[in-house]
């Protein structure tokens, strides 16, 4: 059951057969009856053959209509991130999930 304050995201995988599931889309569900979507970020994962890589983020700028890179993820295997970059700023994921338990 959806409260009409909740915020209901829906994450969208890349169409490319031979993309990376850290290559996704997420769109935010405005309204229920209507089933409109805003798209809001884009995460894109680049192919280099290698476990590791970066995944880059975008957000889209609601003024502007244009999305913005945010930051990006490195990863040190297909399933491990070792860092989130919020703009400039690094943050391990080690101290990332400390935030989750306050």
């Amino acid at each position: 059951m959806v409260i009409e304050t909740d915020m209901v995201f829906r994450f969208v995988n890349s169409t490319d057969t031979n993309g990376d599931t850290r290559t996704f889309r997420v769109y935010q569900v405005i309204g229920t009856a209507a089933h409109e979507e805003l798209e809001l970020y884009k995460f894109s994962h680049s192919m280099t053959g290698s476990s590791g890589g970066t995944t880059t983020y975008q957000r889209k700028n609601m003024n502007s209509l244009i999305f913005e890179t945010v930051g990006q993820i490195s990863w040190s295997s297909n399933i491990i991130a070792s860092a989130v970059y919020f703009g400039l700023e690094e943050v391990s994921v080690k101290d990332l999930r400390k935030f989750t338990q306050i």
